[in-house]
């Protein structure tokens, strides 16, 4: 039997993760030039965070949406940085950078999380920023539903990959592409989008 101190534990964590992959989720559909969709994103991300209680992040996503509100041409910028390669949102074009050999192996080893699981990433490369972020959110739910449906091994397989996935690929390489971002960005919003996008993976918010 469960003790209720015991419950509410094992009900908070998986609210934690529930709540981690919802950010993952609003976050890998951020990267975009268009205005509109990031405007609804982080209207939707500024509620969370909110909920959550997430000062500092909710500080990053007002100073986004009064940028997105205040210039029209905001998001103009988009396919210089991230489509012309001036701050690419690619793993291996940081990580494979010195070492172009490696860039097979690497994105053989992004693409073989994906394939244990049966996904297929809606990008048009595994190591794409929004590709990795969806899968960390899909890795976080299907523990938490295996967790509820009594399978602990399934939790275990779940967790073990998530923790190894952002160890291995995720956490090691975005705050590369944030700091390209501020060096090539003329205008604020991907600045601030990509600061936050460092935040949020660094931290493992709120749940490791």
């Amino acid at each position: 039997m469960w003790s209720r101190m015991a419950l509410k534990a094992v009900q908070d964590y998986s609210s934690q993760l529930v709540a981690t992959a919802a950010i993952y989720n609003l976050l890998a559909s951020s990267l975009t030039g268009d205005r509109e969709k990031l405007m609804a994103t982080m209207t939707s991300l500024r509620k969370l965070f909110d909920t959550l209680s997430m000062a500092a992040e909710l500080e990053m996503v007002d100073e986004i949406i009064k940028v997105l509100d205040e210039d029209e041409r905001a998001t103009s910028e988009f396919v210089r940085l991230f489509e012309m390669g001036a701050a690419p949102p690619c793993e291996t074009s940081y990580t494979c950078r010195l070492n172009q050999e490696l860039k097979t192996f690497e994105l053989a080893d992004i693409a073989g999380f994906y394939k244990a699981f049966n996904l297929k990433p809606a990008y048009g490369t595994p190591d794409h920023i929004g590709a990795e972020m969806e899968f960390m959110a899909y890795l976080l739910i299907r523990e938490v539903l295996a967790g509820s449906a009594g399978q602990d091994d399934a939790v275990a397989v779940c967790r073990d990959a998530r923790e190894k996935f952002y160890r291995e690929h995720l956490s090691v390489w975005v705050g590369d592409m944030a700091r390209q971002v501020e060096e090539n960005a003329e205008k604020p919003l991907y600045k601030h989008l990509a600061r936050l996008l460092s935040k949020v993976i660094a931290e493992g918010v709120p749940i490791r």
